[in-house]
């Protein structure tokens, strides 16, 4: 399995996934985002500065269980699946069934 590669200043893609489901999470509740972020902190036994320096500050590899748990906290699950392309396995955050989230 081949890893994704990025400059030495971009984050790590995953970042924005994880992102988009605290999005998604906040507009299916109508909270602000920031509230979101707390929420999700808690729940996935993270700090809001946690978050906060993945999507604003310096932290570019978010350790993969951490990541695991937030997205978790959001009503979605980690699947990592070849998606019918060969050996080449993508991340991709899927709603639990009878979770929290849409």
């Amino acid at each position: 399995m081949k890893s994704y590669r990025f400059s030495a200043k971009e984050k790590d893609p995953v970042i924005g996934i994880a992102m988009r489901c605290i999005e998604i999470f906040a507009a299916t509740r109508s909270i602000p985002f920031t509230k979101a972020m707390r929420v999700i902190a808690r729940d996935a036994g993270v700090t809001y500065s946690c978050l906060n320096n993945w999507f604003y500050g310096a932290t570019r590899m978010p350790f993969f269980d951490t990541v695991v748990r937030v997205v978790h906290a959001t009503g979605r699950e980690v699947k990592i699946d070849d998606h019918g392309m060969g050996s080449k396995s993508r991340f991709k955050p899927t709603v639990i069934k009878g979770g929290k989230a849409a």
